[in-house]
């Protein structure tokens, strides 16, 4: 029993993959990055920003979540077959700003409801996210505006992702762009 005490309760790894840390009220350790994954995988809701067994406030999420290189976050909006990019911003006014986008780009009218499905990758580890609704948008700029390219041994961008492409569209690759594909404003197009 004493060895369950000593493993996260995430992976079930102990210290060898991380230093274990208490980050809430529960008596269970954690690795921070298992609970940031975790935390970002549950984005918009509750357990986002708190445990879910003993209702603690948890840390945030995005320090351990950042690896690489910032750059300007983008998102692709997909609807009805067309395709537009739109340059985010996080916090609650880029929010905000991004409805009104959306709204404009698809004349879309105030009282029109819409939801949205954003498609990105996690910073570090690459694996593909479907966060849904726009509460989950401050986690979906997050990944946007990281850069997850593999790296070879020495610490260096992979070849087949630099070296062979010329310096303007290494630039273009390297802005992650996040999908958003919106859902349940079809109505007004069939109307």
């Amino acid at each position: 029993m004493e060895q369950d005490s000593d493993c996260c309760w995430i992976c079930l790894c102990g210290e060898d993959a991380g230093e274990l840390a208490s980050v809430c009220s529960c008596p269970r350790r954690v690795h921070e990055k298992c609970l940031a994954r975790w935390q970002l995988h549950s984005a918009g809701r509750s357990e986002e920003k708190t445990c879910r067994f003993c209702g603690s406030v948890l840390q945030d999420w995005k320090p351990h979540m950042s690896s690489g290189a910032k750059v300007a976050p983008y998102m692709r909006v997909s609807f009805n077959g067309k395709t537009h990019k739109v340059q985010v911003q996080p916090g609650e006014e880029g929010a905000k700003e991004f409805e009104q986008q959306i709204r404009h780009m698809l004349a879309l009218p105030e009282d029109q409801e819409f939801d949205v499905i954003f498609h990105c990758r996690a910073p570090g580890t690459g694996d593909k996210l479907q966060l849904q609704g726009l509460c989950a948008f401050d986690a979906a700029v997050h990944c946007a505006s990281m850069t997850t390219w593999p790296t070879s041994a020495n610490g260096t961008h992979s070849s087949k992702h630099t070296a062979s492409k010329p310096h303007w569209m290494r630039s273009l690759l390297h802005r992650l762009l996040s999908r958003v594909d919106l859902v349940g404003a079809s109505a007004l197009q069939s109307a």
